[in-house]
């Protein structure tokens, strides 16, 4: 087998595994992909709270910390689902951008061997 076409395979195939990588931590169901686990604890935890304590100050003052935590964690979830989604289009860009250099490539050295073996025969070089 030819080095360049290795060289190509392995490339696409690097390409291919971080495509599918990243596709899965963006797109698949994760603890940062979907609120209701992550919001469902923070509720579970103040039902616990309510349950516990007798006191009306302690438990607003607890529910209060617990929807500031559950706030903060949504928006580092989101963070975190944008970045990857940006990850995802960045990488499927460089697949695309390889694919259609490499079709080029391809096109451009079929064409030269076209032209070369025109101009053999022009010359009578063969």
């Amino acid at each position: 087998m030819n080095q360049r076409i290795l060289v190509w395979f392995v490339v696409l195939v690097v390409y291919i595994i971080l495509l599918i990588s990243i596709a899965y931590i963006a797109f698949w169901q994760q603890e940062f992909n979907d609120p209701d686990k992550t919001i469902n604890g923070y509720i579970d935890q103040i039902k616990e709270i309510e349950l516990i304590t007798g006191s009306d100050e302690l438990k607003t003052d607890m529910e209060d910390g617990i929807i500031s935590f559950m706030s903060k964690a949504n928006d580092s979830s989101g963070d975190l689902q944008e970045l990857a989604s940006q990850s995802f289009n960045i990488i499927l860009g460089a697949l695309l951008a390889f694919l259609s250099a490499s079709i080029t490539m391809f096109i451009r050295s079929d064409r030269k061997e076209d032209i070369n073996s025109h101009k053999k025969k022009e010359t009578g070089h063969e």
